[in-house]
């Protein structure tokens, strides 16, 4: 289900983590699904969402999180996915992580930059020039 982000969250706060190497393996971003009826679907590879596209069989549906909806169909079987967050300092990261058979996948994962330091940074140079 989708909903809104909240006001206070901008997309230029939240920076993808996209195509990192981990160790031999190569990890990739998925893309978001969903049927005609706005309902979620399993995340996609990034090529096979090219070739639904490309065949008219979808559209575009958000750019970012880069998310397609599916013309003609309707429900589908999905399975868990964990939702993780790491609380940090300055950045906090995010990740969707899917059991499979074979064992825990990478989803999707997003870094969301804090604005704690520019709101600091704001208010001294406010202070340097009241205090000049």
């Amino acid at each position: 289900m989708y909903t809104k982000p909240p006001h206070n969250i901008v997309e230029e706060d939240i920076t993808r983590a996209s195509e990192e190497t981990k160790g031999n393996f190569h990890i990739m971003q998925r893309v978001f699904v969903l049927d005609r009826n706005k309902q979620p679907l399993m995340p996609c590879h990034p090529a096979r969402a090219r070739e639904l596209l490309d065949k008219g069989k979808a559209a575009v549906y958000r750019q970012y999180p880069f998310t397609i909806i599916l013309k003609e169909r309707d429900g589908g079987d999905v399975q868990p996915i964990a939702f993780k967050v790491d609380p940090g300092s300055k950045t906090t990261g995010i990740a969707l992580v899917a059991d499979f058979k074979r064992g825990k996948r990478l989803i999707w994962s997003a870094e969301l930059a804090h604005r704690g330091q520019q709101i600091k940074d704001a208010l001294e140079s406010r202070r340097s020039l009241r205090r000049g």
